[in-house]
């Protein structure tokens, strides 16, 4: 019954039953702003992208309205640059780098106690994480790319502009 806006000073939590405003959320340094591009959570905790790095809190923590429940990440291996997407997918919170150039994203995935490298060999810009019916789908420039696993605890990647694309056969009649 809740909703999460990311805002340019925070986070916004709305109450959608009763149409009100609950909280709102300064969890920047000291209390101040910061610019929450994206906002996701799993069962222990809140992760925000920032423009200043990744920042979390406990879900359970009394009141995350208080800045020093929320601290910043700094074991992403670049902890203080632009983050602006975030999504659980597959045990793990996906992030995004953003770079602010052609091709310089990058993916990490973060497993509970270390950050990786996600898709490694991929550095397009990424637009949008969006993880649904155990895929995660990666909006970029040209592609919107698909994830999943496979037996082998790897991930498949779909390129559809790399797949011929045919068009389901209409009757006519």
């Amino acid at each position: 019954d809740l909703a999460y806006l990311s805002c340019g000073f925070g986070i916004v939590v709305l109450d959608l039953t009763k149409r009100e405003i609950r909280d709102t959320w300064y969890i920047g340094p000291d209390g101040g702003f910061i610019d929450v591009q994206d906002l996701a959570y799993n069962d222990t905790a809140f992760f925000a992208a920032t423009e200043k790095g990744i920042y979390y809190a406990r879900i359970d923590s009394p009141n995350l309205a208080d800045f020093n429940q929320w601290h910043k990440d700094n074991r992403l291996p670049n902890p203080n640059l632009f983050y602006n997407q975030v999504e659980w997918f597959d045990g793990k919170m996906i992030v995004n780098y953003e770079a602010g150039t052609y091709d310089g994203d990058t993916l990490y995935s973060f497993n509970g106690s270390s950050w990786d490298y996600f898709l490694p060999e991929n550095h397009s810009r990424h637009f949008q994480l969006n993880a649904t019916h155990d895929k995660l789908l990666i909006s970029e420039r040209y592609d919107v790319l698909v994830a999943d696993k496979n037996e082998d605890n790897n991930f498949n990647i779909w390129k559809p502009s790399e797949m011929s694309l045919k068009p389901l056969a209409a009757d006519m009649d």
